[in-house]
């Protein structure tokens, strides 16, 4: 299990990495390209085949010690509208981060996990390295509907 620790700098690198994937929010389009089926565990076989290379508008953080953050928005379909989509690893190939570490990392992101993320799922980046993932509705994740 690895340490956390979200002291300053980290808490700075989130402000700004928030700032940076705020002014470029993926489109409904776009995503609709890169629809995966709806499953707890997506594994990188389940994406799909031929879909043009997404735009990089996601913003990463690397966490002390060995977590990564990964954030994104995105206007979701209707009636959700526009997300946040935050994807919480750990660098150690096969493990995930703890529900505590999920939880610390989400609120810094302003996300309120488990309480208001309205889908979270486990989805392979690389072989053998998974993320926690957590979709919340931008007004939602500020704490009001």
């Amino acid at each position: 299990m690895s340490v956390l620790l979200i002291a300053d700098a980290e808490k700075t690198a989130i402000r700004h990495a928030l700032e940076r994937a705020a002014q470029h929010p993926i489109s409904v389009e776009t995503l609709r390209q890169w629809q995966a089926p709806d499953k707890a565990h997506l594994k990188l076989t389940d994406r799909p085949k031929g879909a043009p290379t997404i735009p990089q508008r996601s913003q990463h953080v690397d966490l002390p010690i060995g977590y990564r953050a990964v954030i994104s928005f995105e206007q979701q379909p209707q009636p959700m509208g526009l997300c946040k989509h935050l994807s919480i690893s750990v660098e150690r190939k096969g493990f995930l981060p703890s529900p505590e570490a999920v939880k610390a990392i989400a609120q810094e992101f302003g996300v309120i996990w488990p309480d208001i993320a309205v889908h979270m799922w486990i989805e392979e980046f690389e072989p053998g390295h998974n993320a926690i993932n957590l979709l919340a509705p931008v007004g939602l994740t500020e704490g009001h509907a």
